[in-house]
């Protein structure tokens, strides 16, 4: 299914980014979801970029009185781990220097 993912700041808060991606089912509140890969801009940088899912919006619409679901729209928190890559770091920094604490993810998966 198709979700849509909404990037809020640590407490929440406007949407930062939002990407849309295919996924099997749709992740829980408080479910840690990585982002991992090489950035553009980052080619030696294979860190993650750490987040928890804070809710999830379902979008239904009614036409000729059949309702179907429209969007799914997963809302989910920047967060700290240690793994994080440059970028994300950059990007906690900024969040922290606004006075925004990020949670930490719990290392034990790793």
């Amino acid at each position: 299914m198709k979700v849509d993912i909404n990037i809020v700041p640590p407490g929440g808060g406007e949407t930062d980014y939002t990407i849309t991606v295919e996924m099997p089912s749709v992740p829980a509140k408080g479910d840690y979801l990585l982002l991992r890969g090489r950035q553009e801009q980052e080619e030696d940088d294979f860190g993650l970029r750490g987040h928890i899912v804070r809710r999830t919006w379902w979008f239904l619409e009614t036409i000729d009185n059949n309702t179907r679901l429209a969007d799914v729209v997963l809302e989910v928190e920047v967060a700290e781990g240690s793994l994080d890559s440059r970028n994300h770091k950059k990007q906690l920094a900024m969040y922290v220097a606004r006075g925004k604490k990020p949670e930490q993810l719990d290392d034990s998966v790793y």
